[in-house]
């Protein structure tokens, strides 16, 4: 192919049609990998964020249609996560701190992280887990109001 696909839902709905039969048959699972920006716009973007969105509700649709033959269809969105695509900022290292003193768990992900959390998804220890979209970001999605400047703190 030799293309980049990261941005195309069409594809991904091309290979999900191709291998419904085989999860069908196996009761297996699908999982697609999206990204935090598709949860929330990324300004700058271009594309890459709507195409997220797109490929992640993708992702959820299939979750319901796919459940009546015991296929389950799940989303992980990766955060900041060190990659080919990312590694020339994360060789710069104060954008590197900076961006780790954002993440309540101080550190950017690895893929391995990213490849756990689709291990299990598409294992039976997610067996009644369909439909839903895993973000993998070490808790900076859930920490956006921690890093409102006077906001009140609760340290211990």
């Amino acid at each position: 192919m030799g293309q980049d696909v990261r941005c195309q839902p069409s594809r991904a709905w091309l290979l999900a049609k191709y291998c419904y039969p085989h999860l069908k048959q196996s009761r297996g699972a699908a999982c697609f990998t999206s990204s935090m920006s598709g949860q929330v716009p990324h300004a700058g973007s271009g594309a890459y964020s709507p195409t997220k969105a797109a490929l992640t509700m993708l992702a959820k649709t299939l979750a319901l249609e796919w459940a009546p033959d015991g296929i389950r269809s799940n989303i992980v969105s990766p955060g900041m996560t060190h990659t080919p695509m990312s590694a020339k900022m994360y060789a710069d290292p104060a954008i590197k701190r900076a961006r780790e003193d954002l993440i309540p768990l101080s550190r950017i992900g690895d893929p391995r992280d990213i490849a756990n959390a689709i291990e299990f998804l598409i294992s039976p220890l997610a067996s009644y887990i369909t439909g839903q979209d895993l973000c993998v970001d070490g808790g900076f999605s859930k920490s956006i109001l921690s890093h409102i400047p006077g906001r009140p703190s609760s340290a211990p």
